[in-house]
């Protein structure tokens, strides 16, 4: 099949799944209320504040079990943006916080002015990463953020133009949070991600401002909770592997373990049973390619071409 018909078939055929799976939904925000408990506000208690940005049916669940604990001692607030769809805003309204905050892109002349300033000395792709935003917000995370959103490999002259939204963007998300957190009384913030744009400024504004952030993600199969306490907690791998130092303060038996595990998995990346290409069902029933020969015959894969895992 050719790629531009595939793409004309998934895209109608995504967004079919999608309007289909809000009746699951609607099961799960009934489930999900009745484990929740009712708004209560606590005079002169600082807040917890969830993001809510993301929306996925893991993470309201793992929300749902940190608001449960939390909501014993602390109040709550969720934080959304214009980005949230109809059906998100529904499951945000179950969780009963005692405030919703919303981030609300607006036009802003300082904004535009900065944002000129900015890109104009940008010269180059790595002058992108070099660039000084407001709260030493690392600007890497905007780099990768435009490579995402724009499905870029890298960004080179060509692409320039583009870079004004995308600083502007940052701008305003970087001040529009600075002025949540000196506004209110945060005491934990407890986040889905650190990478994304709005996740990772997120993070880094609670973390600038003091406040421990608790990130709940799901990781290799498992959930997975980090501590994010200071700068270069934030800065630190996300993977939630065993680093050098760790490994080598374990016995010879379960380095052993790790190894076999680690064989077992990058065998089954090899064969698309775990990983990326796992997660989207690429050799499920009737997929666009019958197995991972004939993908590879498809890009024309040789013996004398480089590998990439």
């Amino acid at each position: 099949m050719n790629f531009k018909l595939h793409k004309l078939y998934t895209i109608p055929k995504a967004y079919i799944i999608y309007y289909f799976y809000q009746f699951f939904r609607l099961s799960f925000n009934i489930t999900l209320s009745k484990k929740l408990p009712h708004k209560n506000f606590k005079k002169d208690k600082p807040y917890i504040l969830y993001d809510a940005l993301f929306d996925n049916p893991l993470h309201w669940w793992k929300i749902s079990i940190f608001k449960s604990y939390y909501d014993k001692n602390y109040n709550s607030i969720g934080i959304i943006s214009n980005r949230n769809s109809f059906f998100s805003k529904i499951t945000v309204k179950i969780f009963n916080f005692n405030k919703i905050y919303k981030i609300e892109k607006k036009n802003n002349k300082d904004f535009k002015k900065e944002t000129f300033d900015i890109v104009k000395k940008i010269k180059n792709k790595y002058d992108i990463m070099d660039i000084n935003f407001p709260f030493n917000f690392p600007s890497y995370h905007v780099y990768d953020y435009i490579l995402k959103k724009e499905r870029l490999g890298t960004i080179n002259d060509k692409n320039f133009a583009i870079l004004d939204k995308y600083v502007e963007e940052t701008l305003y998300y970087l001040y529009e949070l600075n002025n949540f957190f000196l506004k209110y009384n945060i005491k934990y913030a407890v986040v889905s991600h650190k990478i994304g744009l709005q996740a990772s400024v997120l993070s880094w504004m609670s973390i600038y401002h003091n406040k421990p952030v608790r990130m709940i993600n799901h990781y290799n199969g498992h959930i997975s909770i980090l501590k994010l306490n200071n700068k270069d907690d934030f800065l630190a791998s996300i993977d939630d592997c065993f680093n050098y130092n760790e490994i080598k303060k374990l016995n010879e038996y379960y380095k052993n373990i790790l190894n076999q595990k680690g064989i077992e998995y990058l065998n089954k990346i090899r064969s698309g049973q775990e990983g990326e290409i796992q997660r989207f069902g690429a050799y499920k029933v009737n997929p666009f390619f019958k197995d991972k020969n004939d993908f590879l015959t498809s890009i024309n894969y040789g013996e004398s071409k480089k590998k990439l895992l």
